[in-house]
């Protein structure tokens, strides 16, 4: 099911040198309704995550599964297709 979130919806990051709005609970943002991203697909390409708080909980179809903490990072070959969650790990 798609789901559309306008603008005025979203949670706000804003910093010196950014300002950005997100559908997903991210940095300072926090909606227990709208916590990560479900399974989706890559393919042809590498995709890396950096947490910086928090964690991050990873699955994807290849068996993989991870808690990224803070300071880490994962890289992830989506090579001929990788199906693949992310979300809020706390």
């Amino acid at each position: 099911m798609i789901s559309i979130r306008k603008a005025n919806d979203r949670g706000l990051t804003q910093i010196d040198w950014l300002k950005s709005y997100h559908t997903f609970s991210f940095g300072e943002y926090y909606d227990p309704t709208h916590m990560g991203f479900g399974t989706h697909q890559h393919r042809d390409m590498e995709i890396i995550s950096y947490v910086i708080l928090v964690a991050l909980e990873h699955k994807d179809s290849m068996g993989t599964g991870s808690i990224i903490k803070p300071g880490k990072i994962q890289r992830m070959s989506a090579g001929k297709g990788v199906a693949h969650s992310e979300f809020n790990a706390s």
